[in-house]
């Protein structure tokens, strides 16, 4: 599982920018497929 969150997380700092300033990422693809996903499970 550390190894999924570590090349998860990776994935991420390719994809956004660093900024000094929080800011929300979401790659909104793949949790609109995981939220689908979950509203079928119930």
């Amino acid at each position: 599982m550390n190894a999924e969150i570590d090349r998860y997380e990776k994935g991420l700092a390719k994809r956004h920018v660093t900024s000094k300033r929080h800011m929300i990422q979401v790659d909104c693809d793949d949790y609109m497929l995981t939220l689908r996903k979950e509203r079928a499970a119930g």
